[in-house]
């Protein structure tokens, strides 16, 4: 297909096809604005990679299918995004630096107790910022193995500081990093 004729199809494709994905699109993102963004990404992959075998009657459906795909694209993203707002630098500013150094002299020791698989994982993962797929390649194990290990660890490391950390107000834990917990 020429570049022309991408064009005349991706032109004809908005008109016929846009108001219905926006539609699509708004039901499944909070903002108007979110939508209309997700809406140029679609025709933006349209128009990087336009559609050779798609019959003209099924253009729609496909379509439907690249702005689900950017849709599902776009909440990993916004999930990576959360995930990063708890890393270490995000989280300390000056009024809570004191506060973050307590909690990591806390869960350092909370963490080498776990079993030696376990802590690993969620110290390089979670403390270290490593990428649990680069870690299942250096580890030689599968990424489904690290994801495990990280999750069963974060679940061994909550059991630990429930029992070992008291509530405050509802707003924190007291822990006394000092004093060996069982």
């Amino acid at each position: 297909m020429d570049t022309d004729a991408a064009r005349l199809d991706i032109d004809d494709a908005w008109r016929r096809f846009s108001d219905g994905l926006r539609a699509y699109l708004a039901r499944r993102v909070r903002q108007p604005a979110d939508a209309d963004d997700l809406l140029q990404q679609v025709f933006l992959k349209v128009a990087a990679s336009p559609p050779d075998d798609v019959p003209e009657e099924r253009f729609g459906a496909w379509l439907r299918r690249v702005a689900r795909n950017v849709l599902v694209d776009a909440s990993r993203r916004a999930r990576v995004r959360k995930t990063d707002a708890l890393s270490p630098d995000a989280a300390a500013d000056e009024d809570h630096e004191a506060e973050w150094t307590g909690l990591t002299r806390c869960l350092a020791p909370m963490v080498a107790a776990l079993p030696a698989p376990y802590a690993d994982a969620v110290r390089r993962s979670d403390l270290d910022g490593e990428s649990q797929r680069a870690l299942a390649v250096e580890l030689g194990v599968s990424h489904s193995a690290i994801k495990s290990r990280v999750q069963r660890g974060r679940r061994m490391l909550r059991e630990r500081i429930v029992a070992c950390c008291d509530p405050i107000d509802g707003d924190g834990m007291d822990c006394a990093p000092d004093e060996p917990c069982s």
